[in-house]
């Protein structure tokens, strides 16, 4: 049971946020922060035998899911000789129905797609192709949300700033707190520097650690009272 006392505002976009504690005198505090998702961990081995011809090739994946397609993963490259293949593998992504392969070749800024049941791919140059000439997605509907840990409600900088970095989705290096006890400003930086940051929120544990108290308290005198007077 959480109160709502973080009042968290911004005027960039996104990119740098003001969080507020208001009212807000003992306890702690978590912050929510939503990201946009993506497969992690895309990773290549070129070490198999197929039917790709010789060159380079470069590869990006999205997942679909019932909200959309996500946005792409970072980007692996192999080389290989003639009758190559490589072995694609990723992070499975929660609630995934199927996978897209995103494969383009020397400098080209397209790619071709391919489909994928599950977190995984051979390229061996006969999976069927399910589109060609295509371009990665830019933005999504599938978002997903990490919570910190709980924070004091008097936190200097660097506590709020460690707890941030903790979430994956965040990570060190990527986030910089500035302010004062109870009244931060959180900019968001390095690798979250080019991208859309949705307005966190909030929530405090003051009602968990005094109100319930309060009321139970009340209650309990409440009985004495009543089991006195009869």
């Amino acid at each position: 049971m959480l109160t709502s006392n973080v009042v968290i505002t911004s005027t960039d976009g996104g990119a740098t946020q003001h969080v507020s504690l208001q009212s807000v005198t003992s306890g702690s505090f978590t912050l929510d922060f939503t990201y946009d998702v993506k497969p992690l961990g895309l990773a290549s081995d070129a070490n198999h035998t197929g039917t790709l011809t010789a060159g380079t090739y470069y590869y990006r994946v999205t997942a679909v899911t019932g909200a959309g397609e996500t946005l792409a993963s970072n980007e692996t490259s192999k080389t290989v000789g003639a009758s190559g293949a490589i072995q694609l593998d990723w992070g499975d992504v929660p609630g995934a129905l199927a996978y897209k392969v995103y494969r383009r070749s020397g400098t080209a800024g397209t790619y071709t797609v391919f489909g994928a049941p599950g977190p995984s791919f051979l390229d061996d140059g006969t999976a069927a192709v399910v589109a060609s000439g295509a371009t990665l997605p830019v933005a999504t509907s599938v978002h997903g949300l990490q919570t910190t840990v709980p924070i004091s409600f008097n936190a200097p900088l660097i506590e709020v700033k460690t707890a941030l970095e903790l979430l994956l989705a965040v990570g060190a290096g990527n986030v910089n707190v500035t302010g004062s006890a109870g009244s931060y400003t959180v900019a968001f930086m390095g690798a979250l520097a080019a991208t859309s940051i949705a307005l966190m929120t909030g929530s405090t544990s003051a009602l968990r650690s005094n109100g319930i108290h309060a009321i139970v308290t009340s209650m309990v005198k409440a009985a004495r009272t009543a089991s006195t007077s009869t």
